[in-house]
């Protein structure tokens, strides 16, 4: 099994507009030895694409396939939510499900 990380980015790789001190040879060592890792974030005002810019020019060397945002998150919620519900099959959903259904809806 391939291990690798999930990294909190806000406050553990950068604060604000500055990089955390060992950033940028930590994520250069990760990509050197080809340990996949994914940066986290709440962010969801931003595309991963711009928060990608945002730290490279703060030298950290990321891709925007590096980046996963709370946007990302929500949106394979509300696809699994759906296929759970899709896949119930014949028999008739129950109360939880329907309230599920409308939440994620």
């Amino acid at each position: 099994m391939a291990a690798g990380f999930l990294i909190d980015m806000d406050g553990v790789i950068c604060r604000g507009s500055e990089p955390i001190p060992g950033a940028d040879r930590f994520i250069t060592m990760l990509r050197d030895q080809q340990v996949p890792f994914l940066l986290l974030t709440n962010n969801s005002q931003r595309t991963r694409r711009d928060i990608a810019m945002k730290l490279g020019r703060m030298g950290l060397p990321v891709e925007e396939a590096h980046v996963f945002t709370s946007a990302m998150a929500k949106r394979r919620c509300n696809m699994l939510m759906r296929c759970v519900l899709l896949h119930d099959g014949p028999r008739r959903m129950s109360s939880a499900k329907c309230y599920v259904a409308e939440i994620w809806s």
